[in-house]
C-alpha cells in the first residue's frame, strides 16, 4: 500500500499535466490566430476550435472508460485511484467545447442554442451527452458516493450512453471523413467488449455459481425489448403511421415527421440509458456487478 501510495504522488502530477496538454496547445493555437489569422485554425477559426475541443472531449471520455479497462488487463487496481481525474478533466472538455460554441457559433443567444437543440440531430444528441455527465461530474467525489451507496453505480453507468452518444454526435456532425468517428467507435466497441469479458471472468470467481442460461435469457430478453421499441418508434411511428401521426401538431411540427427525426433520436439514447440501467440490475442479480 505505502508503494502505491508513493506512486499515486509521483503519478497525479504527471497526469494532470499530460491532461491539460491538449488544452495548452490549443491555446497556442489560439493566440497564434490572433496574432496572425488564418495562421492555425483555418478559414472558419471558430468552427475549427469548437471541433478541436470536441474531439479532445471525446478522447478523454474513452480515456476515462479505459482507466477501469487497463487497471483489469494490468491487474493494477490502483489505477482506478486517477479515474476521477481524468473524467472530470473530461467533464471540463465537454464544458468548454459547449462553452465555444454557445460563444463563437450561436453568438451568446441561447434562443438559437434552443433551436439549434430542436432542428440539428447533432447538436441534439451533443447535448444530452452533456447533461448526462452534469449528474456524473456533480457525484464523483467520495462524499457522494457514501451518500449513494450502490445508487453511485447505478447513476455512473450513465457514462455509458453519454460517450455513444458522444460518438454518435460526432458521427453526424463529419462531412468530409467519417475514419475519425470510424476509429473512436471501434475503440468505444473494445471498451464496451472488454467490460463484457470481465462480467464473464466474474462470473467464474463467484462464490454462488451463475445460471449463465439465465443470465443470458435476460441479456437477450432486455435487448430484444429495446429493440423493439426502437422499431416501433423509428419504423413504426417515423414511416408506417406517419401520414396518421402529421395530423397531430407537436411544437409546430407535424408529429409523424418529428417522429423520424428528432422523436427516433430521443427514444434511441432513451433506451441506451434503459440498457445500461437494466444491465446494472441484471449484474447485480447474478453476482457479477461490476466494481466502482
Amino acid at each position: 500500500m505505502a508503494n502505491t501510495d508513493a506512486w499515486l504522488r509521483r503519478l497525479r502530477p504527471l497526469l494532470f499535466l499530460a491532461l491539460a496538454a491538449p488544452l495548452a496547445l490549443v491555446g497556442v493555437d489560439v493566440w497564434r490566430e490572433l496574432v496572425q489569422p488564418g495562421s492555425a485554425l483555418g478559414a472558419d477559426p471558430g468552427e475549427a476550435l469548437v471541433h478541436r475541443l470536441g474531439s479532445w472531449a471525446l478522447r478523454m471520455l474513452l480515456l476515462t472508460l479505459a482507466v477501469s479497462s487497463a487497471s483489469r488487463l494490468l491487474r493494477r487496481p490502483w489505477l482506478i485511484r486517477v479515474r476521477r481525474m481524468v473524467g472530470l478533466w473530461a467533464f471540463a472538455y465537454v464544458c468548454l467545447h459547449f462553452a465555444a460554441y454557445l460563444g463563437l457559433l450561436a453568438g451568446l443567444e441561447w434562443n438559437t442554442v434552443v433551436a439549434d437543440i430542436a432542428k440539428r440531430p447533432y447538436i441534439t444528441v451533443g447535448f444530452l451527452a452533456l447533461a448526462l455527465l452534469i449528474p456524473l461530474a456533480i457525484t464523483s467525489t467520495r462524499g457522494w458516493q457514501r451518500r449513494l451507496g450502490r445508487r453511485w453505480r447505478l447513476l455512473h453507468r450513465l457514462v455509458y450512453p453519454a460517450a455513444v452518444a458522444a460518438w454518435v454526435h460526432l458521427l453526424w456532425l463529419s462531412k468530409a471523413s467519417t475514419m475519425e468517428p470510424f476509429i473512436y467507435g471501434t475503440v468505444l466497441l473494445a471498451l464496451f467488449g472488454e467490460r463484457l469479458a470481465a462480467t464473464i471472468r466474474r462470473s467464474k470467481r463467484t462464490r454462488r455459481p451463475m445460471d449463465n442460461h439465465a443470465y443470458w435469457r435476460a441479456n437477450l430478453r432486455l435487448v430484444a425489448v429495446c429493440l423493439a421499441v426502437w422499431f416501433a418508434v423509428s419504423f413504426g411511428f417515423g414511416v408506417l403511421l406517419a401520414d396518421v401521426l402529421n395530423q397531430v401538431p407537436l411544437g409546430g411540427f407535424q408529429l409523424g415527421f418529428w417522429f423520424a427525426q428528432q422523436g427516433s433520436i430521443y427514444v434511441f439514447l432513451a433506451l441506451i440509458a434503459v440498457y445500461a440501467v437494466g444491465m446494472a440490475k441484471i449484474d447485480r442479480k447474478h453476482g457479477v456487478e461490476e466494481e466502482p
